[in-house]
């Protein structure tokens, strides 16, 4: 909510898309799944950056900050390849940037951050580059493999995933004794 303040959103559309965060039961998979921890991490280090960006209005960038920025990426990006998405973060808040103040919005700082943000993102491509390109030539496993009949299928069990109670945990609740 506070970077999105910084950011220029409204206070109380601030706050909606804060509950609708927090609320959400695909974000509740990382509070309540230990394997999922790295999505808050990932988060986390997004949220590091998105603080020193949303401050480039008014402070302009800075080695500093150009740093500060590089090392909350790579972090989010190292906590888990998701972090992807981090140079679509700085274009939005550049976005929002520009639609709170039209007039005086400079359009380098955050070329520049975009860039800082490009390049732990680059080098973490070309280190995946073999994996990519076996995933591509379809020598992965099939679900893997990138073909549009694979999607429905995928987006049905990501987006059920959290609705979903799992044979294990029902019968773990159900046919278990307590005194057990």
């Amino acid at each position: 909510v506070w970077v999105l303040r910084r950011a220029g959103v409204v206070t109380a559309t601030a706050f909606v898309a804060g509950m609708l965060f927090v609320l959400s039961p695909l974000t509740t998979m990382a509070t309540g799944w230990m394997a999922a921890s790295f999505d808050q991490l990932y988060l986390l280090f997004l949220l590091f950056a998105a603080a020193a960006i949303v401050k480039l209005p008014a402070e302009g960038m800075s080695t500093g900050r150009a740093v500060w920025i590089l090392l909350a990426t790579t972090a989010a990006l190292l906590a888990k390849e998701t972090a992807i998405v981090a140079p679509g973060v700085v274009l939005l808040l550049g976005f929002l940037a520009w639609s709170a103040n039209p007039t005086d919005f400079s359009r380098r700082p955050f070329g520049i951050a975009f860039a800082v943000v490009l390049l732990p993102i680059v080098a973490y491509l070309l280190f995946r580059l073999p994996a990519i390109t076996v995933s591509i030539a379809g020598q992965a496993d099939p679900a893997y493999t990138p073909d549009l009949r694979n999607a429905p299928a995928n987006a049905w069990h990501f987006f059920v995933f959290p609705f979903r109670l799992k044979l294990v945990e029902m019968s773990a609740a159900v046919f278990r004794s307590p005194w057990q």
